[in-house]
């Protein structure tokens, strides 16, 4: 009995700090983002903004943040600095690297970033998913990344991040209509 309690503790040991110690996080790249994850529409910028909070809202998804800037208010460095305080080029956390990834181009006169999460289930942290919509000229674009820390999640942010931006097209058209 001794001995099955003593294994006992000792798996459960192993198991805590052998999770803990793990680094699991996933997060969408700046290269990634720029090859699979950017989108232009001929579009209104208010339309692509509506559609991405209606598709998160329609989705079941929370959204945690959404912050606007405007053209001469705050520039694309000034907001990304913020997003990196206290973070190092080589040690960024997972949320860092997501909004670097989403960075719009410097032209962009008008930009909404808006960071938001799936549901939290029983067996799920949920994933996040970053997104910025940002405007230059006459184009709208939207750039998307994603980070989580489930390893079953890693493997379904394209799944997530595709059918995201598929759901956006077809309210832009429906809105076009």
């Amino acid at each position: 009995m001794k001995v099955l309690g003593k294994f006992s503790v000792f798996i459960l040991i192993i198991f805590f700090t052998g999770c803990a110690s793990l680094p699991v996080v996933e997060t969408v790249n700046k290269i990634d983002v720029e090859e699979k994850y950017t989108y232009e529409y001929d579009a209104p910028y208010d339309d692509v903004v509506d559609a991405v909070k209606s598709v998160i809202k329609e989705s079941g998804w929370v959204t945690k943040k959404v912050s606007e800037t405007a053209a001469n208010s705050v520039s694309g460095d000034d907001v990304f600095l913020f997003a990196l305080m206290g973070g190092h080029a080589f040690n960024l956390t997972d949320s860092q690297a997501a909004w670097l990834a989403i960075e719009p181009p410097k032209s962009a006169s008008k930009t909404t970033y808006i960071h938001l999460r799936t549901p939290i289930t029983f067996t799920s942290f949920g994933l996040n998913i970053y997104a910025s919509v940002y405007e230059i000229d006459t184009k709208v674009g939207l750039k998307l990344s994603a980070s989580t820390s489930e390893a079953p999640k890693k493997k379904k942010i394209p799944e997530y991040l595709n059918s995201f931006s598929e759901k956006i097209e077809l309210a832009i058209k429906d809105k076009s209509k």
